[in-house]
Formats: structure tokens, sequence, C-alpha cells
């Protein structure tokens, strides 16, 4: 296995933070992302949760060879830093448990979630890359995939009319939210011995911010007061999503589709 994750460890030059190369990796992972996502959008229900189900292996398979790969290969020593536990991880769970689910009504907040906190969290990281280029090929790829694929599915929950514009279940999926959030804070100061400090599942304390802004209102603030304020930015930004979903809806601006099957 280290044999494997050795020869795999191709080098590269660190992509530079907006450049002509960032600027383009954007743009094509919003477009394919955007035009793939409309293309499946009339899979019915059976198919819809088989696509589920393959993505979320596929995230799994490939967040264990990163795990791996950080841990002999880059640190030398499991990095909890790393702990899949990220608003962008949740997906991958989230996605299986749509696959295994028939429970419509949990289905319908998770994939109001999908569609809002999740597509949000893969749109940013791409605009605001704090982890996504590095020196690694392959961790370099996984990175840029990974997002897109959120993406990707974020607007296919909106294209297939899966996720609600029902206000009532954006706050339940805002709930959902805030659960993943207490959790990221609990086992951040959990393992804040053991991640010398470095832990900030969700982008939030008792870890340093690294965040562009938020880490100056942690230096300033303090990290509860970072954490509070990150925590309110990323459900307006979510709910400005949901609301941009509704209004087209509303206005008609997607098709009506023969084959949706919630």
């Amino acid at each position: 296995m280290i044999d494997f994750l050795e020869f795999t460890s191709w080098k590269m030059k660190e992509t530079s933070v907006y450049s002509f190369e960032h600027i383009a990796i954007i743009v094509f992972a919003l477009l394919i992302s955007f035009s793939t996502a409309y293309f499946f959008r009339n899979l019915n229900n059976k198919k819809s949760r088989i696509m589920f189900g393959i993505i979320s292996l596929f995230l799994i398979v490939s967040e264990i060879y990163k795990e791996l790969f950080l841990s002999f290969i880059v640190y030398k020593r499991y990095c909890w830093e790393d702990f899949p536990f990220q608003l962008c991880s949740i997906g991958m769970y989230l996605y299986f448990f749509i696959f295994i689910s028939g429970n419509k009504k949990i289905n319908e907040i998770i994939y109001t979630f999908i569609a809002t906190y999740n597509l949000l969290g893969g749109i940013t990281a791409l605009i605001i890359p704090i982890d996504i280029f590095n020196q690694y090929v392959t961790l370099t790829i996984h990175s840029i995939l990974w997002h897109t694929i959120l993406c990707f599915i974020g607007f296919y929950t909106i294209f297939s009319q899966k996720c609600s514009s029902d206000g009532l279940t954006f706050c339940k999926s805002s709930v959902l939210y805030i659960i993943f959030t207490v959790i990221a804070y609990i086992l951040n100061f959990s393992l804040m011995k053991v991640s010398k400090n470095n832990m900030t599942l969700f982008f939030i304390g008792p870890g340093k911010s690294y965040i562009p802004f938020f880490s100056l209102i942690s230096e300033n603030f303090g990290q509860l007061t970072e954490t509070l304020l990150y925590t309110i930015t990323v459900m307006c930004f979510s709910f400005l999503i949901f609301s941009i979903q509704k209004q087209c809806l509303k206005n008609g601006n997607y098709v009506q589709l023969k084959n949706n099957v919630r």
C-alpha cells in the first residue's frame, strides 16, 4: 500500500490563487457541473438514487486514499485537522443516506440541504481555495474533482426539483446544518490537544480560522464571535441560494419534468 502511495506522490508547481489557471478551473468546474446536472435532470427516482450511491462510493474511496496519502506521505502521522467532517465532506455521507433511504420527507430535507448549504460549500471552496491547491498532483485533482461533484449534485437537485421551495423545509435543512456545526465544534474541542489546536472542522473554533476576514474577527474579537458570525454568514448565503431557486420556480424558469419522481 505504501509503495502505491509513494508511486502516486507526483509533485507539481502549486497553482497560484486567482491566477489564469485558477480562474480557468473555476469556470470549467462550474460549467461542467451545471451542464451535466441539467443533462441528467430527468432521471427517475431509482436511477437517481443509484447515481447518488455510486458517487457516494467514489467519494468514500477517494477520501480513504487522501487520508492514507496525508498520513503516510505528507505528515507521517494521522492528520486530525483533515478529519472528513467539513461542510464539503458531509455530502459524502448524505448521498449514501439518500441511496439507502426511502423516506421521502427526510430525503426532501436532505435534498434541500444539498441544494443550498452543500452547493454553497462547493462553489465557495473553488472560489476561495484554502486547501485545494498543493504540491501533490493527486491531492490537487482530488480536491478539484470533489468540489466539482458537490456543485454537480447541488445543481442536479435543483434542476430535478428534488429539493423543496418551501420555507419550512429550508428551515429544517438549516437545523440540520446547525446540528452538524455543533458536532464539528465538539470534535474540534475534543481533539484540540492531539491536533495541536489546529482542528477547524466546518472552519469554526476553537482552533485558529484560516478564512480571509474571519481570521481577523477571530484575532480581534475571539473565536466564539468568529464561530457565530461565520455560522450566520453561511446560513444567510444558503438562504440567498434558496431564495433564488424559489424565485426561479415561481417564475416558471425551470423546465417541467416529465419523469420527475421525488
